[in-house]
């Protein structure tokens, strides 16, 4: 008994001071990235708090998430500077999050097509079920439209339209 309860004590000694010993940075969606990465002031970015994470010098690294999407335009390098012992990237406890390489667009930038001589293609029974999204003005570059699939050599993959996690036809 006396045996059991040391090594219990043992564990539970090893594992709290080694979650004492972590440097925690919190990122939230909501966050600044000029913030402190604390609890309560967490940074923006998930490359920030990479960034942050390669100042520390022979530390363990927690970087937490908050709950939210974290839209990514580059690709997040860990290592590659970090002075770091050890890194982890985790959810703040069950919290959902999501890292995409994708962009949030709202619904309400989907409208009724207005251009009458698409509507004057489009056969009667579509035409008011379809909409267009002017990705110009939302700052999102379109790569081009291409043919794919089985037999075709790899080229990067183009640009994916969801709705409510549902995939949507792309057109010209």
């Amino acid at each position: 008994m006396k045996h059991s309860l040391l090594m219990l004590l043992t564990f539970w000694g090893c594992t709290t001071l080694s979650a004492w010993a972590e440097k925690q940075i919190f990122v939230s969606p909501k966050g600044n990235d000029r913030a402190a990465g604390t609890f309560t002031h967490p940074l923006k970015s998930i490359q920030a708090a990479l960034e942050k994470a390669g100042t520390l010098e022979n530390e363990d690294v927690q970087i937490i998430l908050r709950k939210g999407i974290y839209e990514q335009s580059q690709t997040l390098e860990i290592g590659s500077s970090g002075k770091y012992a050890s890194l982890t990237i985790c959810p703040y406890q069950n919290e959902k999050v999501s890292i995409s390489g994708g962009k949030e667009i709202p619904l309400s930038t989907m409208k009724k097509v207005s251009d009458k001589k698409i509507i004057a293609r489009l056969p009667e029974s579509a035409r008011k079920q379809i909409r267009e999204i002017d990705f110009n003005r939302l700052n999102i570059p379109m790569t081009d439209l291409r043919p794919s699939g089985f037999g075709r050599p790899s080229s990067p993959a183009w640009s994916e339209l969801f709705a409510n996690d549902a995939p949507l036809s792309l057109s010209r």
